[in-house]
């Protein structure tokens, strides 16, 4: 009688101890671009809220060509999908995902006002 007492009070605790969650996350930490820029830009914005990169290019800059001259990310980041291309055809925006602990899609767009007369 002792035994069976013994034996069901170890299931008891051995159910109970295998319906815990492990609750502890990971640091929320995003990973973002903190450096872009683009030939033939006259401006880049890099807006890490809304998790986007603006960039207005010059009248004469080819939006199916966007050449990156330089890109850094915060540290430990990293492309997901491996690494950037360094052209970009921009004529549609262009989506990329960096990780750190999470996924963070960002979104890369150009803009390319053209004065008319």
């Amino acid at each position: 009688m002792k035994y069976s007492k013994i034996l069901v009070l170890t299931l008891i605790s051995l159910l109970l101890a295998s319906c815990m969650e492990y609750d502890m996350s990971y640091p929320r930490i995003p990973a973002e671009f903190t450096e872009f820029s683009v030939a033939e830009a006259e401006d880049v914005v890099i807006d890490p809220s809304a998790m986007t990169v603006n960039i207005i290019l010059k009248e004469s800059a080819d939006l199916a060509n966007v050449r990156i001259d330089s890109l850094k990310l915060n540290d430990k980041a990293f492309f997901k999908d491996g690494a950037m291309p360094s052209v970009l055809d921009l004529r549609k925006p262009y989506e990329v995902t960096l990780s750190m602990y999470q996924d963070y899609l960002w979104t890369i767009k150009a803009e390319q006002p053209v004065e008319r007369y």
